[in-house]
């Protein structure tokens, strides 16, 4: 805005004009707003009785518009109204007039649970004229009710460049009982907490005991653009409640902090730090059926066998416990905090789909093929000798449609579990109350590569070496040898990022001998653009809060 009119019309009412221009300076603002206050004053306005108290709901605040229509102010407050004579000031006077840069919202909760709001628009839909209210302009006495009451002040941008306000009192019949700020609950497992994203910045201070990398969660994100603090309890390894994943290791959801529990101290947490929530957001589920050892089972030949988490039978039962779980964390949740959203979301897949031989295979394709050449030389021999002598007679090399098997097979085993973990969490939110957002990682797979991955995949080092013709001492060893560097990239402290026990068989026939080696480097948490990607799926579903 570039230029600034006062005038006074024959009411003694005062206006100011703004014109807007990029070149309009925050400074000004405040100089305008002030002064508005000051001339509005001298007019006359008519005479009040003395406030019985008064409480700053925000001091003058005037800066550069973010994003048009953007939230700058939110803040919420408890007060005692015997009378509920109470008025909106400028200042502690009681008869100094006010104005906001564009819009105010003003929502009062009263003790019995019912609300009422009131809205006014300064900027007169956008006219270039910003029009202070002396108090006693909007009429606050339908909003209270007897006892406590919860006020909310909220303060909105509608025209861009420039958003501010003068200072904000509320004078009268109170007492103040104390404030409160708005702020994100964030719960649930690794994936909620940033697992593998590294210490945050040297400025953040997380609470007591929070993951050291909560400050690159989603939730974090989304915080940032609501403008709003956020709380985070989600910690890695945790389940939806201690007795989930009964099968095959019972009592492994103890240790760290279940939901359930997390749910518990969030209260202690949030009135510490005078915060109530207004979104909660949670990802639980994968701890509950051991997903990532599954994917470990699956690369250790240990598939299908009674120490899989995801056989079919302990699969079943995993979920099904799952499922209770997660509805009794929900129903506590609205038990707690009653009309606020909670988001659950679902978890993307983190595998590419389905390829055909002579499309470009995953990075890690050759570590699949070894360790699918292992899970047959553990439970079929005979089957993995007449497969390797299909291969030719030297100088041999292995058929590309072999490493397509080996993808497909792991693709089609990590969509299944995922797909059943996702159906298990969308029967527990579906009562109507919750909100669900599935989160797709689709083209951004941990075989997308590190421009596009959105995921962390294994690092990996593989080898297989084929005894040519198989059995005979003095025939030909071919190596094929396939190191796969971590990627898309490497994860970082705080974790312990756990190693893949190496194997490294021969068959007693000299045919074929395999080795494998390597982490899970963090497989399959988001990576930086992940998190990000999962706040913009959730943030773009959101209410108005």
């Amino acid at each position: 805005m570039e230029k600034a009119h006062w005038s006074a019309d024959p009411t003694g009412e005062v206006r100011v004009n703004l014109a807007c221009t990029s070149r309009y300076t925050a400074k000004l603002t405040a100089a305008i707003l002030v002064v508005a206050g000051a001339l509005v004053a001298l007019t006359g306005p008519p005479a009040s009785a003395a406030p019985t108290n008064s409480l700053q709901l925000s001091p003058p605040v005037s800066q550069v518009v973010g994003a048009t229509g953007e939230t700058f102010f939110d803040k919420s407050f408890k007060i005692n109204t015997p009378s509920g004579a109470v008025a909106l000031s400028g200042a502690a006077d009681g008869v100094t007039p006010f104005a906001v840069d564009d819009v105010l919202e003003l929502t009062v909760t009263r003790a019995d649970g019912s609300s009422s709001s009131i809205s006014h628009d300064f900027s007169d839909g956008c006219s270039g004229t910003i029009t202070p209210l002396a108090p006693g302009d909007l009429n606050l006495l339908p909003l209270l009710g007897a006892g406590t009451d919860t006020v909310r002040v909220v303060l909105k941008d509608k025209c861009g460049s420039q958003e501010g306000n003068t200072a904000l009192w509320l004078v009268g019949d109170l007492t103040s009982i104390g404030t409160t700020t708005r702020a994100i609950l964030a719960l649930g497992d690794s994936v909620a907490a940033g697992y593998g994203l590294g210490y945050a910045p040297g400025n953040f201070n997380p609470p007591a005991g929070a993951f050291p990398s909560v400050a690159y969660s989603y939730s974090a994100d989304i915080a940032d653009r609501l403008h709003m603090p956020y709380l985070n309890l989600a910690e890695p390894g945790a389940c939806a409640a201690a007795d989930d994943a009964p099968a095959p290791r019972p009592g492994s959801c103890q240790d760290p902090a279940p939901v359930s529990a997390q749910i518990d101290a969030s209260v202690g947490s949030l009135a510490q730090l005078n915060e109530t929530p207004a979104l909660i957001t949670l990802t639980v589920g994968a701890d509950s059926i051991e997903f990532s050892e599954c994917l470990t089972a699956y690369l250790e030949g240990k598939r299908n066998t009674a120490a899989d988490p995801c056989s079919a039978a302990n699969l079943t039962r995993n979920l099904t416990q799952l499922g209770s779980s997660l509805r009794g964390d929900l129903d506590k949740l609205h038990r707690l905090y009653p009309a606020v959203p909670v988001v659950v979301t679902d978890y993307y897949d983190p595998v590419p789909p389905p390829i055909k031989v002579g499309q470009p295979t995953c990075g890690i394709a050759g570590a699949l093929l070894a360790s699918d050449l292992y899970d047959q030389y553990l439970h079929n021999r005979v089957g993995l000798l007449a497969r390797v002598a299909s291969w030719g007679p030297p100088p041999t090399r292995i058929p590309p449609a072999e490493f397509v098997r080996a993808q497909n097979q792991f693709s089609a085993f990590a969509s299944h579990i995922t797909g059943q973990l996702d159906q298990a969490i969308s029967l527990a939110a579906a009562d109507g109350t919750d909100r669900l957002t599935r989160i797709s990682f689709a083209g951004h797979d941990m075989c997308a590569g590190k421009a596009q991955a959105w995921v962390f995949g294994p690092a990996l080092r593989a080898g297989i070496s084929v005894h040519v013709p198989p059995g005979i001492p003095f025939g030909h060893w071919f190596f094929f040898g396939y190191d796969v560097p971590a990627s898309p990239a490497t994860c970082q402290f705080p974790i312990v990022d756990p190693k893949l026990p190496s194997f490294d068989v021969g068959q007693s026939t000299n045919a074929i001998r395999l080795q494998l080696s390597g982490s899970v480097n963090c497989m399959p948490h988001p990576t930086l653009a992940g998190q990000s990607a999962i706040a913009d799926q959730i943030y773009d579903g959101l209410p108005p809060l």
